[in-house]
């Protein structure tokens, strides 16, 4: 990459467990959404709408109609799979395989395929 072009950053979406236990899936994507950031990406957490769930429930069909219309409207450069079982998350993989979006199952890894393209975002 030359210097005069701009890089445009690498969005990032986490596809992580959470029914299973809601409050600690929630709390651990935290992590992982600030792990991603860190490396130099751009991170999407569909477990933020943690809070929402917690205001106005919906059942679980209902947050998969949502997700899959976040992937498709978002059109991530990855997927970081996080480690558990989750047929939800499954779910999101399947998109990504359906639709050419690379999965990747650790922030190192997204890493050493995106090194050229990383930005600053956090000190």
């Amino acid at each position: 990459m030359s210097g005069t072009e701009q890089k445009k950053g690498i969005l990032v979406y986490i596809a992580h467990p959470y029914s299973s236990n809601p409050d600690d899936n929630a709390v651990q994507s935290c992590k992982v959404w600030r792990a991603v950031l860190a490396a130099g990406m751009v991170p999407i957490n569909p477990l933020w709408s943690h809070l929402q769930q917690s205001v106005t429930p919906m059942e679980w069909y209902e947050w998969m109609r949502y997700d899959l219309a976040l992937l498709k409207c978002v059109r991530p450069d990855a997927i970081l799979r996080v480690p558990g079982v989750s047929c939800g998350a499954d779910v999101e993989v399947a998109w990504a395989d359906d639709n050419g979006v690379p999965v990747f199952f650790t922030v190192d890894a997204l890493v050493v395929a995106f090194e050229d393209q990383l930005l600053e975002v956090v000190a």
